[in-house]
């Protein structure tokens, strides 16, 4: 069987929505994405080798196109230059949220799943926690990496708010990025929106078969302080005046 290397990556960011893209892209019939939307190869887990990697596509048939949907890769300055160094003509696709909103969703994440117990206040600003959760929301210097060794036409960009707002616009967009049919509609449009359940949908009842495996009740869900929210909005109010300036277009609630 002759290897199949992916041409497209689904790079960024994780808690915009990317679980819901995978499933979007996995649906289409002539996009191949492996099973889990998180093979982590050119990051964390390098160290197995191209085989290994490989071995996740392994099932691709007759599709046009093939991606990776790993969404922590444009976070790392090191492993862009390894995507752009193996796949030097790929396209990436960067999803980005409000980051303040983004941020608070990742540690609400790690709090549920027992990854930490702490306040988030109580993080070391200097910690490699804190610097991951704040750090991914620099939209600016990931996009500014990713343009130092990808083309501009290479990239497509996905804001959460839109996603909200018309799920269909932003799939025919993105599937035209892509080169495959746009008129396409998976059926978990408007299912999962960056894993929040909607009312009758399939992540609900997800959400309840999970509920035991959280270390954490859902009931204590901590809740983010006003002061917490002027700290982080002022923090990250320069990379969004340059998000904007850079896109084009007014991001409404994120400042």
């Amino acid at each position: 069987m002759v290897a199949v290397k992916p041409k497209f990556f689904l790079a960024g960011f994780s808690k915009c929505a990317t679980t819901w893209m995978w499933k979007c892209l996995y649906e289409h019939p002539q996009i191949f994405v492996p099973e889990t939307d998180i093979i982590h190869y050119f990051n964390t887990q390098y160290y197995r080798g191209e085989e290994w990697y490989l071995s996740h596509f392994s099932k691709c048939t007759d599709e046009l196109v093939v991606g990776d949907t790993t969404p922590q890769y444009a976070k790392s300055e090191v492993v862009v230059d390894r995507i752009a160094k193996y796949s030097p003509d790929a396209k990436i696709i960067l999803m980005m949220r409000n980051p303040v909103d983004r941020t608070w969703s990742h540690y609400i994440h790690e709090w549920r799943k027992g990854y930490t117990g702490r306040t988030f206040q109580s993080i070391p600003l200097d910690s490699d926690v804190f610097n991951a959760w704040i750090g991914t929301g620099f939209y600016d210097q990931h996009i500014s990496q990713l343009l130092s060794v990808f083309p501009p036409d290479s990239m497509h960009y996905i804001i959460y708010d839109d996603i909200c707002d018309a799920p269909e616009a932003v799939l025919r967009q993105t599937y035209e990025f892509l080169n495959v049919d746009p008129t396409f509609i998976p059926c978990c449009t408007h299912t999962i929106i960056n894993g929040r359940p909607r009312s009758g949908s399939k992540v609900s009842i997800w959400n309840t078969l999970t509920k035991a495996l959280r270390t954490n009740s859902d009931e204590d869900v901590p809740q983010m302080t006003p002061e917490l929210n002027v700290l982080l909005s002022e923090m990250y109010a320069p990379h969004t005046d340059w998000l904007e300036n850079f896109l084009g277009k007014k991001l409404v609630g994120w400042k």
